[in-house]
């Protein structure tokens, strides 16, 4: 577990400045207990490992008597997933730039629907 000091300051002359207390480092999880560490390694676990959050939650607390719930590993990936929202409308942004134009009129809408995360309901055919 990693401790962050931060030393407090006061001025004796300034009385209406009060203590000054240095800003502590920016976060993943913004006033969350969890460390960056521990963030990052459960998104690598899921995305790259294939590991699904249940079984992350097991092993959390089988190899090391942590006990995170699966609706907190839930919490911090969907976080970390709308922190990242401003990098994937960037990203769709350059990738409609340099399309041609008839693959843009012909992606335009399933593109923004995933860029949103929202997804179109798959259609289904009217019975003959």
């Amino acid at each position: 577990m990693a401790v962050t000091r931060r030393e407090k300051r006061a001025c004796g002359r300034c009385a209406a400045s009060g203590v000054a207390l240095a800003p502590l480092p920016p976060a993943i999880i913004a006033k969350g207990l969890a460390g960056d560490a521990i963030v990052v390694e459960a998104l690598m676990a899921k995305y790259c490992d294939h590991l699904p959050l249940y079984r992350q939650s097991v092993m959390l607390q089988r190899e090391s008597g942590v006990e995170i719930s699966r609706a907190t590993l839930d919490g911090w990936v969907m976080q970390v997933g709308e922190s990242l929202q401003p990098l994937v409308a960037a990203m769709g942004r350059r990738l409609l730039e340099g399309a041609p134009d008839a693959l843009v009129r012909a992606s335009a809408p399933a593109l923004r629907w995933r860029l949103s995360g929202i997804l179109p309901a798959p259609r289904r055919r009217a019975p003959p």
